[in-house]
């Protein structure tokens, strides 16, 4: 036994249990926090910056546009009115109606840009009274550049009450089997060249003095100045 208590102090043993390291623990959600709103701030800013982008795209591209127009310069198409007949007059207690057939000529003399003709509505006057109006949403006419085409317009019967004395001028008139009658036409107008966005314009076609002469008893009449031109009035 002796030998065993000559053993070194350094080389006593400890039994039971024993110590463990520890160990640091990181929470990642903290970790992440500040790459987080660094992410956060980096997309608000980027969010204004690419509005920016496309505003001044936008405006450039509008720019653009309107001097690539201003050198094109697109030119007013001409309108004739190239036929009107009509017929099937009615006068009788202080209202009038009939029925009208007209053909227009439409002239686009662009080089550059083709020519469409929509939204047209038709008037037809005795004097400044109006005895007959329709809106012809239906009619759509292409003219390529340099060309012409025909716009047919028919209005059917419908009856109107003349104000004034429009009812007695217009009997006399008829009476006479000579009436003068004008028509007013607005419509619009869009140019178009390639894929460049297109250019609108509005205005009023006016067809003034047009002189009816009725041949027969039926109330069937032409008009004697045939292939008039028209004048454009800007809206």
């Amino acid at each position: 036994m002796d030998h065993l208590n000559n053993l070194p102090n350094s080389s006593s043993y400890t039994f039971g249990p024993q110590p463990q390291p520890q160990t640091l623990q990181i929470n990642n959600s903290e970790a992440d926090g500040p790459r987080s709103n660094y992410r956060l701030r980096s997309l608000d800013d980027c969010v204004p910056r690419l509005m920016l982008v496309l505003i001044m795209l936008f405006l450039i591209l509008s720019f653009v546009c309107a001097i690539a127009w201003l050198v094109i310069d697109p030119q007013d198409p001409s309108f004739g009115l190239h036929s009107l007949s009509i017929s099937n007059i009615t006068l009788s207690d202080s209202r009038f109606a009939a029925y009208y057939e007209m053909e227009f000529d439409v002239n686009n003399t662009n080089d550059k840009a083709n020519l469409a003709i929509d939204q047209v509505n038709v008037a037809v006057l005795y004097g400044k009274a109006i005895v007959s109006e329709k809106d012809l949403e239906e009619i759509m006419i292409f003219v390529p550049k340099m060309s012409q085409r025909k716009m047919k317009v028919v209005l059917d019967m419908e009856s109107v009450r003349p104000v004034g004395d429009v009812f007695k001028d217009l009997s006399d008139d008829w009476s006479k089997k000579i009436v003068n009658f004008n028509v007013e036409m607005p419509v619009r107008s869009t140019y178009q060249v390639g894929a460049w966005p297109s250019k609108k314009r509005f205005f009023k076609v006016r067809c003034r003095e047009l002189v009816v002469e009725f041949l027969s008893s039926k109330g069937t009449g032409k008009v004697m100045n045939a292939r008039k031109s028209c004048s454009l009035q800007h809206s």
